[in-house]
């Protein structure tokens, strides 16, 4: 149980660091960074420790942000098709990685600023050395049941001091600690070169598993580090809510909660394993009885590139997708990006999606019903994509109307995944790959690919036979199909009534694309909100395009976005499909 090594780096105000590191006259002064929507000054995705000092939060509109802090600067991020463009904190995160690779062989990244680090080995080859770790090389680390709960520098050192006696105390002899002071040493040094290479602060939690690294890590920030030996877990636990432990956060911790009565983790351990299966399931039950005594066996998983790659966006009350035209217009949007971003991927990467995921909501009863649909992804060209997804789609459209879309869309993206080893291995052959996205003759006439609506075809992945099917009105039969696959898009060309035209209408007078004034140049990958955020984005009362998926991965991509306010990853009920993508802004917790 204590031979595992892990730690969470997260950086601190990740994106306000960006902005400041390209802007240095920001540094030490309030700041925001703000969603590209300017209504009311913008919705605040990032909020730097000046400005928090000063009652501001990232709830907020920069209008009401600057009711509290007058002096606030409030940067916006970039916008591309009218959709945020995090190109520059994607890029920034990967210089975090590159640095941090180099202590451990063993780094799975999180989120666009959160990566989790096996330290096991490294740690060993230190304690080869036999030497002591001493109170000078832990100078921003606090310990869990020694220090105190606010920063308190004097406190810190002292029951840091009270500490390192322990661990090296003849009478305790404990090898775990013996390790986990060394891993705390180590963390200190990465975190020092992270800032020296990159000049971004970050923190840090320290244990023995990636739960307990993960609760910890925003104990005491900023630009601190934080360790949990096995023995104070119960301490922590005791006046810990049970949500805010990892995969709590959801509906299954709210059915935790209510199903047992119980407020805090401490209370959780009261329940003897047999008692919480007979509750739950089996696994459940175990998984539940160990997260009770600080056990986590999940692994932490090298993997520095995203699961899968998506995008995705709001459209709050009278922005609804009411047409299909505009449906068939956001598509487009969501398909240029995803498409450029794939072939940057395949390039970098040598890999390709084999799955394709559309995700929307619509209010149906007065109630917001989420749904999504997968199919093998018919192809990387942009409108046979938009083609397959616009058939699923159509399914879920009750009108009758040429162009009326009903109910409306409020919330749409798409995600890829399932990747395969691509063989290409040329600048010609990956070329071939792709058409030009922007062709405006690549849907012909009288023909469009489609999805075959009146086949049956079984999903190879989930081995289960499925069917497209018309559109189901009642509310319970929709959610219980949300997660059904649908049968992959035929390459075979089908004459539609009416469809044709209004396809070939929409690419021959499509616009240029135009981004503060200037031209969007199609060979830059512009990035996008990703699949990590798809399944909470649309539950956020559109405050922003950029909230939280993360990932955790089911939710594991790499990059996601973090909600800067609280330590919850989404919870296991709120994956879908392929998984955590691609990242996203965060919603930083810190």
């Amino acid at each position: 149980m204590n031979d595992r090594l892990v730690a969470l780096i997260d950086m601190d105000c990740f994106y306000c660091q960006v902005e400041a590191r390209l802007n240095p006259t920001l540094k030490g002064k309030p700041m925001a960074v703000v969603q590209y929507n300017q209504w009311k000054g913008g919705g605040i995705i990032a909020v730097n420790y000046e400005a928090r000092d000063k009652g501001v939060t990232r709830h907020m509109r920069g209008e009401e942000a600057k009711k509290h802090c007058p002096e606030i600067q409030l940067v916006s991020v970039p916008s591309v098709r009218g959709k945020a463009d995090l190109t520059k904190y994607r890029d920034a995160g990967r210089e975090v990685i590159k640095v941090i690779c180099e202590f451990s062989e063993c780094v799975q990244r999180a989120s666009v600023d959160e990566a989790f680090i096996d330290l096991t080995e490294a740690v060993e080859k230190r304690l080869a050395n036999k030497v002591k770790v001493s109170l000078s090389q832990l100078e921003n680390t606090f310990v869990v049941g020694y220090s105190p709960e606010d920063n308190n520098e004097d406190e810190r050192e002292r029951g840091l001091t009270t500490w390192l006696q322990e661990v090296y105390s003849s009478e305790l002899c404990d090898p775990s600690l013996h390790r986990l002071a060394t891993a705390a040493a180590l963390v200190e040094e990465m975190r020092a070169a992270v800032f020296d290479r990159t000049g971004f602060r970050c923190s840090a939690g320290i244990s023995h598993n990636k739960i307990l690294a993960k609760l910890v890590c925003g104990l005491h920030k900023p630009n601190r580090q934080t360790v949990l030996p096995m023995s104070s877990v119960a301490e922590l636990y005791r006046t810990l809510p049970v949500k805010k432990v990892r995969n709590l956060g959801g509906k299954f911790g709210n059915d935790v909660v209510e199903t047992l009565g119980i407020t805090h983790m401490g209370e959780l351990a009261n329940f003897t394993e047999k008692q919480l299966q007979n509750k739950y399931d089996e696994k459940t039950g175990t998984w539940l009885y160990n997260i009770a005594r600080g056990i986590d066996l999940d692994p932490v998983t090298p993997r520095l590139i995203s699961k899968s790659i998506g995008c995705c966006k709001n459209f709050p009350g009278k922005t609804a997708l009411n047409s299909k035209k505009k449906v068939t217009h956001w598509l487009m949007e969501l398909v240029e990006e995803m498409a450029e971003r794939l072939q940057e991927d395949i390039q970098l990467n040598k890999r390709k999606a084999q799955l394709l995921t559309i995700h929307f909501s619509q209010e149906i009863d007065g109630k917001d019903v989420s749904m999504s649909r997968s199919t093998a992804l018919p192809s990387y060209e942009a409108d046979k994509i938009v083609s397959c997804a616009f058939n699923i789609l159509t399914r879920y459209n009750s009108s009758q109307s040429d162009d009326v879309w009903q109910p409306p869309l409020k919330y749409l993206g798409l995600s890829v995944g399932k990747f395969v080893e691509y063989s290409g291995n040329s600048k010609s052959s990956i070329d071939k790959f792709f058409k030009n996205i922007t062709s405006t003759t690549a849907i012909k006439r009288g023909n469009i690919n489609t999805c075959n609506l009146g086949s049956v075809a079984t999903d190879k992945n989930t081995a289960t036979q499925t069917t497209c099917r018309p559109i189901i009105n009642n509310v319970n039969n929709r959610q219980t199909e949300a997660s059904d696959p649908v049968p992959s898009c035929s390459n075979t060309s089908v004459k539609t009534n009416g469809q044709v035209s209004f396809f070939e209408k929409y690419f021959k007078n499509r616009p240029n694309k135009i981004i503060n004034n200037s031209p969007v140049k199609q060979s830059r990958n512009q990035e996008m909100e990703t699949h990590d955020s798809l399944q909470h984005k649309h539950q956020e009362n559109n405050q922003s395009d950029l909230t939280h998926i993360e990932k955790e991965v089911n939710s594991d991509d790499t990059e996601n976005i973090k909600n800067e306010d609280s330590n919850d990853y989404p919870s296991r009920d709120h994956l879908i499909a392929p998984e955590k993508s691609e990242e996203v802004p965060e919603n930083n917790r810190d």
